[in-house]
Order: structure tokens, then C-alpha cells, then sequence
């Protein structure tokens, strides 16, 4: 019984629960494959070619940069031609490219073949997926898109570990393959053509599952809020031009490229003595302290000076002034929320940071010592 039939069955269980699945799969094997894989894969590529851990690993920078930094890009097209079409070809076009490192004889291919990756997986990745999200829910909106979130983390920890024994079973680069093959047969056959749909509308829905009566209600609540910005005019090329795009681009790059830092700086720590490694650990945790620290005594001091900042230079109209009295998003999280937000993020970043310089110390300390 496929899940359209389920839904129409006497449960009736929401289409959307489906739709989510669909995307939360494609997250997981994506970015596990594209990014949590490249680590265990590493020494692979440095044993069998004279090239530097650098030169490899600029090669991922490349793909994480092809990921993110088109993201206004994917975001016009996603729109234009829908989550669903832009997942297949999308995430196609990302196995292609890990396919295509099996090919690999110089280090400028891996690169070309990574950023082919990079721009598939960004194409049908975060944007996509976070569109299909918002169309098939809105009450619920919350809970569904921290479900997705949470699978992307889940693909950091069962990736590495399953990479890691593809190539104990089979060689290195028939794991690119089989990676590459995942991809293809799980986001783009399962999830993309089977799994994922548009919007509920396509199918005779409402998001949320909402009747058409309630829907038509929560619409009429809504309509005020849209009536006092301007959407009219925003077209492909003024979206570009304006700076939150870049900067959500750019954003979405920096993420992605600080998860890689931790996944390869983390397997590293292990499996090479370089002193230069460790000593970039301890110099970069302590400079990410001194930021965090500066971030937090910010805060403390004046709050609503560095919260009104950041808002000025990530939005270029004022669409983020909310009003608590009508407008939903303040009334569940209101300032006392942002302000914790900004310690727990402060707070694990430097937590972070002081594990790593923590371990990057140790393990200098440790090769002092065999040296003496």
C-alpha cells in the first residue's frame, strides 16, 4: 500500500507526514554522504596520491562553497519550478558528481566533481526541502522542520561509521560509488518521485490537514500581516540585489563548511601527528573564546543594541519589526528567548572551541613528551 493510499484510507493520516519523511531522508542521506563521508575517505585519497591533506581538502571547501553560495539562485528556482522537480534533478545531478570521483587522477578532478556535488546538493537540498516543509505545514511548521533538522545531524553520526566500513568491504573508490548510488536510489527514486509533493493543494489538502473551512479562517487572520509590506515587484533579479539572500547564502556556506572543520579536525586528531594541526586547534580555540566571550559581554551589557545590528545588516527593509500584540512569531518567542538563544549559542560554540584547543593541546603536550 503506498502512502497516497494510506492517507485515503479510514485513518487518514496527514499527507504531509509523508512529504516530511521524504524530505528528512533526503538531508540525511545528502549530507552524509556529501560531507560526513569525506573524512573517513580522506587518508584513502592521500595513500593512494602524492597530494597534500590541503590539496584534498580544498576540495570539499569547493563543494561546501558550491552548496551554499548560490543559494538566491536555488531559492528563484525552487520557486519557479517547485520543491519536488528541483530535489530530482537536483540530487541527481549531486550523485553524478560522487560518482564521478571514482574518476578521479588529478586533484583538479576531484575538485570539478566535488563542485558538481556542491551545486546538486545545494539545488535540492536545504531550500527545497525547507520549501516542501512550509508549504504542507504552518501550525505545525515548528515540530516538522525540527524533525528535518534533526535528520541531518543523524546523518554525521551513522555516515562516517558506515564509509568506514564500506571501505574495510570493498575499496575505496567503489565506495564513491556506492555512496553516489544511495543518492540516486533513496532522494531521488524514493523520497523525490515516490515520497514528495509540492503542496497540499495538489492534492485536494490543506496544510496542516486543516478543513477548507478552518483554513480559509486562519487565512482571513493572516491577511493583515501581509497587507502592510509590499510583495509586488520581486522579481529574480531584485531579489539578488538586495543583501539577505547573499547573506543567507553565505551563512548557509560558512554552516556547512564549520560542520566539515569539526568532523575532519576530529578524525585528524587521530590518525596523523602533525603539530601544525594541533597548534591551529589551540590558536583557533582560543581566538573563537576571545569572540564568544566578546559576544556575551555584549549581550550583557547592551542587548538590544546588538540584537537591533544584526537585524540592520540582514534584512534590507524593516519586515523583522514584529508586533506582540498580533504578530504569532514574537508572541511564542519574545525577547527573554532571544536573549537566552544568544547565550546557549555563545555558551556551545565556546564549549566547543575549548574541547578542541583542549584535545589539540593535549595531543601536543603528548608528542613533547615522546620527543623528550
Amino acid at each position: 500500500m503506498n502512502p497516497e493510499e494510506l492517507h485515503s484510507g479510514k485513518r487518514k493520516i496527514f499527507y504531509g507526514w509523508f512529504a516530511l519523511a521524504g524530505v528528512a531522508i533526503v538531508i540525511f542521506i545528502v549530507g552524509g554522504a556529501f560531507v560526513h563521508s569525506f573524512g573517513p575517505l580522506l587518508p584513502e585519497l592521500i595513500g593512494e596520491y602524492d597530494w597534500s591533506r590541503a590539496e584534498i581538502s580544498l576540495a570539499l571547501t569547493l563543494g561546501i562553497l558550491a552548496f551554499g553560495l548560490p543559494s538566491p539562485l536555488f531559492g528563484i528556482l525552487v520557486n519557479k519550478y517547485g520543491p519536488k522537480y528541483t530535489i530530482i534533478v537536483g540530487n541527481a545531478i549531486a550523485a553524478l558528481g560522487l560518482a564521478g570521483v571514482y574518476l578521479a587522477q588529478e586533484v583538479w578532478h576531484l575538485y570539478f566533481f566535488y563542485i558538481i556535488a556542491g551545486l546538486g546538493g545545494g539545488f535540492g537540498g536545504y531550500i527545497a526541502c525547507t520549501a516542501m516543509v512550509n508549504n504542507w505545514f504552518i501550525r505545525r511548521r515548528s515540530l516538522a522542520l525540527g524533525i528535518f533538522q534533526s535528520f541531518a545531524g543523524l546523518g554525521g553520526f551513522v555516515f562516517p561509521p558506515l564509509t568506514t566500513a564500506l571501505i574495510a568491504a570493498i575499496d575505496w573508490r567503489a565506495s564513491w560509488l556506492v555512496l553516489a548510488g544511495l543518492i540516486l536510489v533513496i532522494p531521488v527514486f524514493i523520497a523525490g518521485v515516490f515520497l514528495i509533493r509540492n503542496k497540499p493543494e495538489d492534492m485536494g489538502l490543506m496544510p496542516d490537514g486543516m478543513p477548507s473551512d478552518a483554513f480559509i479562517e486562519y487565512e482571513k487572520t493572516q491577511s493583515h500581516s501581509s497587507a502592510d509590506g509590499d510583495s509586488s515587484g520581486w522579481g529574480g533579479l531584485k531579489v539578488l540585489k538586495t543583501r539577505t539572500p547573499w547573506f543567507m547564502g553565505g551563512f548557509a556556506a560558512a554552516n556547512s563548511f564549520t560542520v566539515y572543520a569539526c568532523v575532519y579536525a576530529g578524525s585528524s586528531l587521530f590518525w596523523w601527528r602533525d603539530r601544525r594541526l594541533y597548534r591551529g586547534l589551540v590558536g583557533g580555540g582560543g581566538l573563537t573564546l576571545v569572540l564568544m566571550l566578546a559576544i556575551g559581554l555584549g549581550a550583557a551589557i547592551n542587548f538590544d543594541w546588538l540584537f537591533l545590528k544584526f537585524h540592520l545588516i540582514s534584512f534590507a527593509n524593516d519586515l523583522w519589526m514584529l508586533d506582540p500584540s498580533t504578530d504569532y512569531l514574537i508572541m511564542l518567542f519574545p525577547r527573554g528567548f532571544w536573549f537566552d538563544a544568544a547565550y546557549f549559542c555563545a555558551a556551545a560554540t565556546a564549549f566547543l572551541a575549548l574541547v578542541l584547543g583542549g584535545v589539540g593541546w593535549w595531543r601536543l603536550r603528548k608528542n613533547r613528551n615522546q620527543i623528550v
